[in-house]
């Protein structure tokens, strides 16, 4: 007698558990793959979205926009300080390998060229808590005949002695100085492209009429000569008035015919340069005033330089009726087309 047909005699084995056991459909396991499968894509696509992806954050939810000091080559500059949650998950476990070689210490926070860029538009920095941080360039600061000992930034600590002293000895910035120290631009050939927009200042019901093409500017010789106006902006003193020369259509010189709307003349500029990175002014043809966004430097052009760059931009100053409190119509839109410019008007 085998063991197992002693088993069996003893009630512990019935003979039906022997019998081979049906197989499942084959159809029913391609199910069960397929199932598997998919979850397992939607899990791995949830994940590197994830991983990959900045979360889109207002910087109010992190306590507003913060600054750093940083000297370079005995230049002070102000530099915002990018939360770390305005990066994905996968770019701050990378930060440490972007890192290149260091370009200034303050206090406790050491700051690090990024490795894989030529200009210091971005720096990465660590503190004394080993934090990283990621900033981005603001401006350069110029406060003349203000005493900085007596500011919140010197008790805090943001400002040093040593930071004081090289604000002192340091000239007049110039845009010139920012883009060849922080963009590592010298010339029009660090610039790709400009293009003039419709400025928004007054961007109400009649000034939605105004017709407006956006222009842009390849050409190398005009962007050469765009470097150089750049160049030469300078900061405000502080109690300066600037000619903005706005005009909206309750002015007076708009009612009688002789200034053009500030929405048909006004242009916003958006300076991609050759590394990517964008800076944006403003430009006020009937002033000729141009204006850096976000900072406090400015430039009154020459007419020469205020006719040429109004001719680059095609604007329109010939003053046309637009209207005063009429509703616009749904039909007119917005007036924005698309128009490109591929060389740069004959000079004066």
């Amino acid at each position: 007698m085998t063991s197992m047909e002693f088993l069996t005699l003893l009630g512990e084995v019935n003979a039906s558990d022997l019998r081979k056991s049906p197989p499942v459909p084959l159809r029913r396991r391609r199910l069960r793959s397929w199932i598997a499968a998919a979850c397992l894509c939607l899990f791995t696509a949830v994940f590197a979205v994830w991983f990959f992806t900045p979360p889109q954050i207002d910087g109010t939810e992190n306590g507003g926009v913060f600054y750093t000091f940083v000297r370079i080559d005995h230049q002070l500059y102000s530099y915002h300080i990018l939360h770390p949650s305005f990066l994905s998950p996968y770019e701050y476990l990378t930060l440490p390998n972007r890192r290149g070689a260091v370009v200034g210490r303050h206090g406790d926070s050491t700051f690090y060229r990024a490795a894989e860029r030529d200009d210091l538009a971005y720096l990465l920095m660590v503190d004394g808590d080993g934090k990283q941080w990621v900033l981005e360039f603001a401006e350069s600061p110029y406060w003349p005949g203000m005493d900085l000992r007596d500011t919140q930034w010197y008790a805090s600590g943001w400002l040093t002695d040593e930071d004081i002293a090289a604000l002192s000895d340091a000239p007049t910035p110039t845009l010139g100085n920012v883009l060849e120290t922080v963009y590592d631009v010298t010339s029009g050939a660090g610039i790709r492209r400009i293009r003039f927009e419709k400025g928004d200042a007054y961007n109400g019901t009649i000034s939605k009429r105004v017709r407006v093409k956006p222009v842009t500017v390849r050409d190398e010789a005009a962007l050469a000569r765009f470097y150089g106006l750049l160049a030469e902006m300078k900061p405000a003193e502080s109690g300066q008035k600037l000619p903005f020369g706005s005009v909206n259509h309750h002015d007076e010189s708009y009612l009688k015919g002789e200034t053009p709307l500030s929405a048909q003349v006004d242009r916003d500029i958006t300076v991609t340069l050759e590394s990517g990175y964008q800076i944006h002014f403003t430009f006020y043809p009937a002033t000729g005033l141009l204006t850096q966004s976000g900072s406090d430097l400015y430039a009154v052009l020459s007419e020469t330089d205020t006719q040429w760059l109004i001719r680059l931009a095609d604007i329109d100053m010939d003053w046309k009726d637009w209207g005063t409190e009429e509703p616009i119509s749904r039909e007119e839109g917005d007036g924005n087309e698309t128009a490109t410019r591929p060389a740069s008007p004959d000079s004066p």
